[in-house]
């Protein structure tokens, strides 16, 4: 199961960083919401972040735009240590210090050149 108190929320246009201390934390503009992100693209209730049995997700609470590495989050999407989170214009990131490193990266398919003698 997952561990609280080892996940956070950062948001990467200043790096203020907000502890995730529930099983489920709502993020908004309201000042009722768990992550309070005072911006006029942000609902007053824009989602919710849960940690379930099986892992973290995050659900979306409004009509909003809400995304998960750039992609459009139906309803609700799976997350990991180092995934993307857009609200509005804002981007957050996840990190779960128990279960870093976060997702690898495609590895580059560019070859070297080999030198010839």
């Amino acid at each position: 199961m997952p561990s609280l108190g080892k996940a956070r929320i950062i948001n990467e246009a200043n790096g203020k960083s907000f502890p995730i201390k529930y099983r489920e934390t709502s993020i908004g503009r309201s000042k009722t919401c768990d992550i309070v992100l005072n911006y006029p693209t942000v609902s007053r209730l824009h989602a919710v972040i849960v940690c379930a049995k099986d892992g973290w997700y995050i659900a979306d609470s409004s009509s909003s735009t809400l995304t998960v590495n750039g992609l459009k989050v139906n309803k609700r999407a799976d997350i990991a240590s180092g995934d993307r989170i857009g609200a509005g214009n804002v981007t957050l990131r996840f990190e779960n210090l128990k279960t870093a490193p976060a997702r690898e990266k495609p590895k580059s398919t560019t070859q070297k050149k080999s030198k010839s003698k």
